[in-house]
């Protein structure tokens, strides 16, 4: 989150100077999406949001022009969607129109079902070091001011649409060269929510890591009852805590004194040869 914060400082500073860069080169539209798709998942939603990806098949697969830009302007929005929908749908969709035989006008839309927006609120949701709502601190308020200067850079806008309790969307558009005819082809992705058993045996997992600050982040993760976790210092132990009892997952540290991971590793394996170890 502080990162996000310098990133965004630092990207706005350039933008106040007229100091932003352009890169233009070929791009493939579909790990592109990907990526932006994966980012999102691996930063969590709330437990009741769907998030899902629609692409307009016959869309070309590579364009000429600044992926970069692109992707902070949709990780931006992205980011706004996330954090404003408690629960519903993000909807994250790829369209697209023929403007000239070698021009596409592209769409990229993210439409949520969170908190929505007044009028007034949507006519300044680009102004820099504004919030949505000020009663949640919710970063600098940056990222869309940011977006859009990085949109207007290009030569596109971001239209912003919300209704207050149904949600928003905002939809980046630009046109882009054409740099690949052939078609992206069928793509959806939609992230279903996985069958929760009643009952969850716990995982049992040996931690062998040398430094007490390291064991203790690990251990305030991986909490009960999902995992019980025990503890070594160094290979010699965890070789002895293996043979009083079996574990799922070994989380192995490398730089170890004494006996290293890659030693402690082999020695692993002789005795117990398929235990998942990391």
């Amino acid at each position: 989150s502080l990162m996000k914060i310098i990133n965004d400082i630092l990207d706005f500073s350039k933008i106040e100077s007229g100091k932003i860069d352009s890169q233009s080169r070929k791009y493939y539209l579909i790990p592109l999406i990907r990526r932006l798709s994966l980012e999102l998942r691996q930063k969590g939603l709330p437990g009741n949001v769907t998030f899902s990806v629609i692409l307009q098949p016959d869309l070309p697969c590579a364009y000429t022009g600044d992926d970069q830009k692109i992707y902070r302007i949709l990780a931006n929005i992205l980011d706004n969607a996330s954090l404003y929908t408690s629960e519903g749908t993000i909807t994250f969709s790829v369209s697209g129109s023929i403007v000239s035989e070698n021009t596409e006008k592209l769409y990229f839309s993210v439409k949520d079902t969170g908190h929505g927006m007044t009028h007034e609120t949507l006519h300044n949701i680009f102004e820099s070091f504004n919030s949505r709502d000020n009663r949640e601190a919710h970063g600098i308020g940056l990222g869309l001011a940011i977006a859009g200067s990085l949109a207007d850079s290009m030569g596109g806008v971001i239209e912003a649409r919300s209704t207050p309790g149904t949600g928003s969307e905002f939809t980046l558009i630009l046109q882009q060269t054409v740099a690949d005819t052939r078609y992206v082809g069928p793509y959806t992705e939609t992230d279903p929510k996985p069958a929760v058993p009643d009952r969850i045996s716990p995982l049992n997992i040996l931690l062998a890591d040398d430094d007490p600050m390291s064991r203790k982040i690990i251990l305030n993760i991986l909490k009960e009852p999902l995992y019980i976790t025990d503890c070594a210092s160094d290979g010699m132990e965890a070789l002895a805590k293996l043979d009083e009892k079996k574990y799922d997952l070994v989380l192995l540290d490398n730089i170890m004194p004494g006996m290293s991971g890659s030693e402690t590793f082999r020695h692993i394996r002789i005795k117990n040869p398929s235990v998942p170890v990391v």
